[in-house]
Order: C-alpha cells, then sequence, then structure tokens
C-alpha cells in the first residue's frame, strides 16, 4: 500500500468537519487498520503508517485549504469530475510544494 492510498482513505478522517455532523472519519482509520492487518502488517508498522498518513493528510489539506473550499464549491455546483480534476490541477500548476 502506498503513500497516495493511505492519504485517500483517510482524507474523511483529517477534513474539517464543514457541515456540523460527525461523518465516520474514526471508522475509516478503523478499516485501514483492518486492511493492514490482512495485509499482514505488525500492529506497530500500521500504526506507524496511519500516523503518518494522518499527519501527511492534514499537513496536505492545511496547505491546500483554498484548492479544497474550491473544490467543495465545485462539487456542490454539480461539476462533473473531470471538471474536479481539471479544477484541482490548474490550481496546484504553480504549486511548487506537492
Amino acid at each position: 500500500m502506498g503513500d497516495a492510498e493511505l492519504v485517500v482513505a483517510l482524507l474523511a478522517a483529517c477534513l474539517p468537519n464543514r457541515h456540523s455532523q460527525a461523518e465516520g472519519g474514526l471508522g475509516d482509520v478503523a478499516a485501514l487498520d483492518a486492511l493492514m492487518t490482512a495485509l499482514r502488517f505488525t500492529q506497530k508498522k500500521a500504526d506507524e503508517e496511519v500516523r503518518y498518513a494522518v499527519l501527511n493528510t492534514a499537513s496536505l489539506l492545511r496547505r491546500h485549504a483554498d484548492v479544497h473550499a474550491a473544490l467543495a464549491d465545485a462539487m456542490q455546483r454539480g461539476d462533473s469530475v473531470g471538471e474536479c480534476v481539471a479544477l484541482i490541477e490548474q490550481q496546484l500548476a504553480t504549486c511548487d510544494d506537492i
């Protein structure tokens, strides 16, 4: 399992709560932990990977909060997946910290 997969799996756990409703972030972490157990990671290795991924995901979301906000707006408008991907690519095109 690569870093990108871990980040995607933990996005919900790290996203700020924009709608005042608790979403299943901790459940996502538990599911990821169960997956790592099924992949025969030791508990120590699984804990280390999850901890790293949570910190990395939270850091990415903080650094790119403007992109996240623009994406949320686009999704709320009903933009297509392609349009959302293009928006992200456009906004990150000049970033040198990704």
